[in-house]
């Protein structure tokens, strides 16, 4: 593409050490353990239907179920939905990335670790926070960083909110045995 909408912008995220998870959360946050992660990089948006569409159009990712049209259209720059993990992991390779672990994706959406519940703070998401596309306050997806207030302090967009991202782990029920590193 001429007009650099397919790019993925890469942001560097120091590593360090911080408290995964939440007490009195649901099962799937418990319990709060120690984790270290290094240096890694992050996309800076969801991947967008644009930056998606080249890799369909190479033949190395396949086709969203929903939300897609063989030609460019309105929605370009919204995050692309209806894939799965496979196909998210093909997106990686192809841009010559990886999928984040689950650590490392809590500790970028918490602003390198911090002790907060969201990018934005501990301020729970409605619709009138405006801090992200969040339950059904929009009824669809938005185009990505539209919400700049509830960016991370690395300035990720979008880890509150807009649409579901895959991560590398398998999922398990709870921390219990979760790796610390």
């Amino acid at each position: 593409s001429t007009n650099g909408d397919d790019v993925v912008i890469f942001v560097p995220i120091a590593g360090g050490s911080f408290e995964m998870g939440e007490e009195g959360g649901d099962s799937d946050t418990a319990p709060v353990h120690l984790v270290t992660v290094p240096d890694f990089e992050m996309s800076q948006t969801e991947v967008t239907v644009g930056q998606y569409r080249p890799c369909v159009d190479a033949g190395q990712c396949g086709v969203p179920s929903c939300e897609w049209t063989p030609e460019a259209g309105d929605r370009e720059d919204h995050p692309v939905v209806c894939v799965t993990w496979t196909q998210a992991e093909d997106f990686a390779d192809f841009v010559g990335a990886r999928l984040p672990s689950e650590a490392e994706w809590e500790y970028a959406a918490r602003g390198q670790g911090q002790a907060i519940r969201f990018p934005w703070g501990d301020d729970v998401p409605d619709c009138e926070l405006e801090v992200a596309n969040y339950g059904d306050c929009v009824g669809d997806t938005m185009s990505v960083c539209s919400y700049p207030s509830g960016n991370t302090t690395d300035g990720l967009c979008d880890m509150g909110g807009n649409a579901s991202e895959w991560v590398a782990d398998a999922y398990h029920s709870t921390y219990d045995e979760a790796p610390t590193d």
